[in-house]
């Protein structure tokens, strides 16, 4: 799958393969699941300009995002798995659990 990761906070304007860096790595398995996680396969992301003040390392209405870690957006998502009673394969389902956003899949 590709990600895209976060690896220094920007200044000024974000530099693609700086501050915001594409990579490949491995697809979230199955098997990886525990009780009451899902799989999910993101159908479409939200770009809003908030992620951008999400970048810097200052107080807001949530923390700001860790430098190397995947970048933050709320999606819409398949359910390719789950052992979740609450939710089935093939639902889909907004996931702003703010862990992740710009990777192809995700165990939330």
């Amino acid at each position: 799958q590709t990600v895209v990761r976060m690896m220094r906070r920007p200044v000024g304007t974000v530099v693609p393969g700086k501050d915001l860096v594409a990579s490949k790595e491995a697809t979230p398995s199955t098997s990886s699941l525990q009780k009451d996680d899902v799989l999910l396969h993101r159908l479409y992301l939200s770009l809003d300009p908030a992620m951008r003040g999400w970048m810097n390392d200052i107080p807001s209405y949530i923390p700001p995002v860790k430098v190397g870690a995947i970048m933050r957006g709320w999606t819409i998502s398949e359910v390719i798995q789950s052992t979740n009673d609450r939710f089935s394969v093939g639902d889909v389902v907004m996931d702003n659990s703010m862990e992740g956003g710009w990777d192809e899949y995700a165990i939330v």
